[in-house]
């Protein structure tokens, strides 16, 4: 990450950074962030990079607080701002809260990624308007390609961890929003995590009324591995959600009634003179029903969203006829 001219309205009391190179206290715009930490030259003059200067630089490009973007509204982050990253969404609080880890993390001799990994936790939460946006993967509605229920959990690691932060008495006092750290923690909506959660809880003791408690950070966290395999998916035996069956079917240019249609009362009969399109209409449009029925239920809470998706299969439907 580049910091350049402008970095120099940042300095304040944090970890030293060399330059050989300028003068004026400003750091070469050549060397990034992270290169600037380097041991210096003989002879070289030092300055310092505040936790503010290293947030611009590492979530939004800049150097300049003046260029700094504004904080989009997360009541549209799934919609208009649905290509916007995370971090355009994280409050004034937040990013304030963000430089301060990034200086403590800075000064510890831990890789900031640490802290880049976080924040990007945070913005997903906020994009998500808080988190009202999504639903928890396990609220009973996610099923594979068989009908079967299906879950997920953290590692064991990661719930051990989870349950301390928890069950810790920072969590009463600590500076990170209490709704973002119930929202990562729960495997049904946290289970995509990118931070550690044991850096994490070292970040929700430092910046609580208990941060003495953390004033070091563990030398494990100089160096940043990426996660992978942070969630275990499990897959219930029984198939609660059956598959389509339609009331009519054509096989080989013949309609016939299945036992299902056959139950219903439905009859060939009903049908004559109809065109065979007409029937397949019918067909596609209960099986465009059933798919509704599957997302959102029969109720009519979400008719807008019903309306939305069906004219969408629909228009699929209507694509690969002409591609056809």
């Amino acid at each position: 990450m580049k910091i350049g001219s402008q970095v120099s309205a940042y300095v304040q009391s944090s970890k030293q950074i060399n330059n050989a190179k300028e003068s004026g206290g400003v750091v070469s715009g050549s060397k990034s962030a992270d290169e600037a930490k380097a041991s210096p030259p003989a002879g070289s003059t030092s300055v310092t990079i505040s936790g503010r200067a290293l947030m611009l630089s590492r979530l939004f490009l800049t150097e300049d607080a003046t260029s700094e973007p504004p904080v989009l509204p997360g009541s549209q982050g799934m919609g208009q701002y649905g290509a916007m990253l995370p971090h355009h969404f994280l409050t004034r609080d937040d990013r304030s809260l963000l430089a301060e880890m990034y200086e403590f993390a800075d000064e510890q001799g831990a890789d900031l990624k640490h802290v880049d990994r976080l924040a990007w936790d945070l913005g997903l939460y906020r994009q998500r308007n808080d988190g009202k946006a999504i639903a928890n993967f396990n609220d009973g509605r996610s099923y594979d390609l068989e009908g079967r229920v299906r879950t997920v959990s953290f590692t064991d690691k990661d719930t051990a961890t989870a349950e301390r932060i928890l069950q810790s008495d920072a969590l009463n006092s600590t500076q990170l929003d209490q709704g973002f750290l119930s929202y990562i923690l729960d495997p049904g909506y946290g289970f995509t995590h990118g931070s550690d959660f044991e850096f994490l809880e070292q970040m929700v003791t430092r910046f609580s009324s208990r941060g003495s408690e953390a004033a070091t950070l563990d030398p494990k966290f100089s160096t940043y591995v990426r996660i992978e395999n942070n969630y275990i998916l499990h897959t219930a035996d029984e198939i609660t959600l059956q598959p389509f069956e339609p009331d009519i079917t054509n096989v080989n240019g013949v309609w016939s009634v299945t036992e299902k249609g056959a139950a219903a009362g439905i009859t060939l009969d009903q049908v004559i003179g109809n065109t065979q399109r007409s029937l397949a209409t019918s067909a596609g449009q209960e099986q465009n029903q059933y798919i509704l029925d599957a997302f959102f239920g029969k109720s009519d809470e979400k008719a807008p969203e019903r309306g939305l998706l069906s004219r969408l299969i629909e228009l699929m439907k209507t694509s690969n006829t002409k591609r056809g």
